[in-house]
């Protein structure tokens, strides 16, 4: 009799890249450069990398709170490149320039309420971007408004959290 050939199974194990989960919380309060009028701009790095890595898994929750009057908003999370100078976010036109560098944006409005609380805008999301990271290269919060530079009662908090896989 001819021995039958058993058919085996071959596992191929793949390397699973180790995953960093960064939750950072974000707290600002006015202290804004003046740009173009009637526009103001407020910046915050959230993280450096020291390593190569990849961003990934990008969640965010904020509240912006504002006290003296209405403010339109304009937000994003964006990736600085190291040794390129930070971009201003436009009023009109293009918002973020490169606009590949651009990770999640928003827009919204906090109105005067005339019982003297403050109003708030809320944005929360994801997003399925992945962008590729050199050391030194910065995830950066920028957000810009349309209320009086320097005098503006607006505040943010609020968290995000993403992936780093190296």
């Amino acid at each position: 009799m001819a021995g039958k050939r058993r058919r085996r199974s071959v596992m191929l194990t793949r390397k699973v890249r180790p995953k960093d989960k960064q939750i950072i919380g974000v707290s600002l309060n006015p202290a804004f450069t003046v740009v173009p009028a009637p526009v103001q701009q407020m910046n915050r790095i959230i993280y450096t990398w020291t390593f190569p890595g990849t961003i990934t898994g990008l969640r965010w929750n904020f509240s912006f709170y504002d006290t003296t009057g209405t403010q339109a908003i304009l937000w994003v999370i964006t990736v600085q490149r190291q040794g390129v100078p930070s971009q201003i976010i436009a009023g009109t036109g293009t918002v973020y320039t490169p606009e590949q560098n651009v990770l999640a944006w928003g827009m919204g409005s906090c109105n005067n309420h005339t019982d003297g609380t403050a109003s708030r805008y809320v944005s929360e999301g994801t997003s399925k971007a992945m962008r590729k990271m050199m050391g030194g290269d910065q995830l950066y919060l920028s957000y810009a408004t349309s209320g009086a530079p320097g005098g503006s009662g607006l505040k943010l908090v609020g968290a995000i959290q993403f992936f780093n896989l190296s």
